[in-house]
Order: structure tokens, then C-alpha cells, then sequence
């Protein structure tokens, strides 16, 4: 079975192993979150695997250093790029109670805060 681009990507660039698996459960509370509905899955997959690989550089605001990360995805995989905004806002909100800018936002904070 083919693995996601997005999981492909963490493998290639930070491949922690504690990482993978936190990644993994985030990924599943979130897609388990949006069953029946409407949402792109893909958004979730992208956001759930890059989130924390900001800690690579700085662990204090590895949220924000974790763009660095979606941009250089998003580059390697240009068919993403109409999510950009989503998986930005899941990723920049993901570790405060700030108030996310889209449904995606929030249902990718209550996934990861529930893992």
C-alpha cells in the first residue's frame, strides 16, 4: 500500500520515531472526527504529519517553524497547495487556545489535544 506524500515527506526529513507514532494518532482522532461530513481528509494527513517538525529547529515556537516545513511540502507537491490555508491554520493553532480561523483549525486542536 502507498503511503501518503505527506508521511513520505516526515519519513524523509525527520522520521522520529516518537514523532511518527504521536503523528499517527493525531491523524486518526482528526479523520475519525470528520466521518460523515464533508472535509478533505487530505488536510488533516498534511497538517498531522508536519505540525511538530518544526522542533527540528526551535521547539518554543515549532508551530510557526513548522511552515518552514509545509512550504517546503507544498513546493515538492504542488497538487496541495489549493489545502495551503487549512493545513495552516491546523498547524499555527495546533498548540494554543487560540481561536482558529477555520473548521479545520479546530477540529485538527480537539484531535491533537485529545491524543
Amino acid at each position: 500500500m502507498k503511503i501518503h506524500d505527506a508521511e513520505q515527506f516526515f519519513l524523509d526529513n525527520w522520521n522520529d520515531k516518537k514523532h511518527n507514532i504521536h503523528n499517527k494518532a493525531v491523524i486518526q482522532a482528526c479523520l475519525g472526527m470528520i466521518e460523515e461530513t464533508n472535509l478533505i481528509p487530505d488536510v488533516f494527513i498534511i497538517a498531522g504529519w508536519i505540525h511538530d517538525m518544526g522542533k527540528i529547529i526551535n521547539k518554543e515556537d515549532h508551530h510557526i517553524k513548522s511552515l518552514i516545513y509545509l512550504d517546503k511540502f507544498i513546493k515538492e507537491n504542488p497538487k496541495y497547495n489549493v489545502y495551503y490555508d487549512f493545513i495552516k491554520d491546523c498547524i499555527i493553532h495546533h498548540r494554543s487556545d487560540s481561536k482558529s480561523l477555520t473548521i479545520y483549525g479546530r477540529v485538527f486542536q480537539i484531535g491533537r489535544a485529545h491524543v
